[in-house]
């Protein structure tokens, strides 16, 4: 009898154990059929977002494009502009020589009054000083 008790004890463990497998692997398989439709709406989802991917991923070779061609001729509209400004640098030295050329005697004429102007102070203040008075003879 004590064999048979051990025998039925194991075939209890082996019922319940056979019941707790077949359980989890029915939870499984509902947690694998849940992840399953999950993916199937992520799949979606992502060939729904293809064509916007698609076309981004144009946009920024179109971006990339136009940077590099940019690039490219930035030395060449830098060596344009340097050009140009030096061109503007040597028409204002003409320029400023055009106009200063015929100002030059106005110039001179100018410095002649100013000092005619100046030496006219100096002398009205030499006349207006008195006069040191006479030192006394030593006769």
């Amino acid at each position: 009898m004590h064999e048979q008790t051990i025998l039925i004890a194991i075939l209890v463990v082996v019922a319940v154990a056979t019941t707790v497998q077949a359980v989890v692997l029915v939870q499984a398989l509902f947690a694998v059929r849940r992840l399953e439709t999950r993916f199937g709406e992520a799949e979606r989802e992502l060939r729904a977002l293809r064509p916007r991917i698609e076309s981004l991923g144009r946009v920024i070779d179109n971006v990339a494009d136009w940077t590099d061609g940019a690039a490219e001729h930035i030395p060449r509209v830098a060596a344009d502009i340097e050009s140009s400004l030096e061109q503007l640098r040597s028409v204002a030295k003409l320029g400023a020589m055009v106009l200063v050329k015929p100002l030059r005697p106005l110039g001179a004429a100018l410095a002649v009054w100013k000092g005619l102007k100046r030496g006219a102070d100096a002398y009205r203040q030499l006349r207006a000083a008195p006069l040191d008075p006479p030192a006394p003879s030593r006769r």
